[in-house]
């Protein structure tokens, strides 16, 4: 097979680690197993942090120039550096894993448009990035003119025009074949959260309330795990809070899954989400969820109330430390023998409904 995808992402790990350049990884390696030439064009060269097929192959934007401190001449230099290589690859399916990298593709091919053939993927929610208005409406006329778009939720597509839904689809997130399953046993006293590092996850509001769930139990810890532009801020900001001692910041780690599979809960207190991959990830090895119920809608379509987890409202201190302070025992229900029981049919429900290789297809009739 010659078919020629090309994934063109921002990078591929690094201090941008998150659950876009992972999910992109898992759908190229399986597209280059089942026979096509696959590309990643990366827009910055850092750290590989997700496996990638030996078949694959990586190209970077160009940035041995420096490019411009003027910041529309850094944008033109770096469009031109992308339609420089997407111009080798004519007649390629492209898929975007970013709005922003759409916008360049769509400018970097425009006089060609009829040589590729692009597929967007909207990975967050769509009324809050872009941050400005007139980007969002530009956005808007770009995602027209895409073949396709690829949404995670009925709600950030329900967001768009009928002429954008109509050349939509729903595809939510894999989750990897080798989580572990579900812990039986005496769970940590340790309260798990990661993530990219970056203000849309709101960790100071996660901070500020396991510091008042730490007055009451002490004997808990809370662990953060991952990398991102505000690592400094947040390292700052618990030793600010006195909470170093039972707050810790672990970076990024490929075994995670492992590492957090006995915690006794992990708790999301994000500002909006496309859907969370450490959510579906925990709550298919089976820990018990606690996560700010987001826009745009990933929480609410996987966590069942008090079966796999608890949504509580967006931005609410008040609300998060009332269900973990003032009513852990349901929460303490939900770490039980009984809630390990209750949970069984609703993680098998989620593996099922997020295997990789239903989620791979999907992608695959698209090309």
């Amino acid at each position: 097979m010659n078919k020629k995808v090309v994934f063109v992402m921002s990078r591929l790990g690094g201090k941008g680690w998150g659950g876009a350049h992972k999910v992109s990884a898992m759908i190229a390696n399986y597209f280059a197993t089942k026979g096509y030439s696959v590309t990643i064009i990366s827009g910055e060269k850092t750290e590989i942090d997700y496996p990638i097929n030996d078949k694959i192959d990586i190209k970077y934007i160009d940035v041995s120039e420096k490019f411009s401190s003027n910041f529309i001449k850094r944008k033109i230099q770096r469009l031109n550096s992308y339609r420089k290589i997407l111009m080798n690859y004519q007649g390629a399916s492209i898929i975007s894993f970013t709005s922003s990298i759409t916008l360049y593709i769509y400018f970097a091919t425009l006089f060609k448009r009829s040589k590729f053939k692009i597929i967007a993927s909207e990975r967050t929610d769509p009324r809050s990035e872009p941050n400005n208005f007139i980007m969002r409406l530009v956005r808007n006329h770009v995602y027209s003119k895409m073949n396709n778009i690829v949404f995670q939720t009925q709600d950030a597509k329900d967001y768009f025009n009928d002429n954008i839904k109509n050349k939509s689809i729903i595809i939510p997130n894999p989750i990897p074949e080798s989580l572990p399953h579900r812990y039986v046993g005496k769970r940590k006293k340790e309260i798990i959260n990661y993530c990219r590092l970056d203000p849309q996850k709101n960790l100071q509001l996660l901070i500020d309330s396991f510091i008042e769930f730490h007055k009451m139990y002490d004997d808990y810890v809370l662990r953060i795990f991952g990398v991102g532009k505000i690592e400094h801020e947040i390292r700052d900001y618990i030793r600010k809070s006195n909470a170093s001692e039972f707050i810790n910041l672990e970076g990024f780690s490929r075994n995670i899954h492992n590492i957090i599979r006995d915690a006794s809960m992990y708790v999301s207190s994000s500002n909006y989400e496309g859907i969370s991959n450490s959510m579906l990830e925990a709550l298919a090895i089976g820990l018990p969820c606690i996560c700010t119920d987001c826009p745009i809608g990933g929480p609410r379509m996987y966590i069942n109330s008090y079966e796999n987890g608890i949504l509580v409202p967006v931005n609410d201190k008040n609300a998060l430390v009332d269900l973990i302070v003032s009513d852990f025992a349901s929460v303490q229900l939900l770490i039980s023998e009984m809630g390990e029981l209750l949970k069984g049919a609703s993680l098998e429900k989620i593996r099922y409904k997020l295997l990789p290789e239903s989620i791979f297809e999907r992608w695959e009739s698209l090309l």
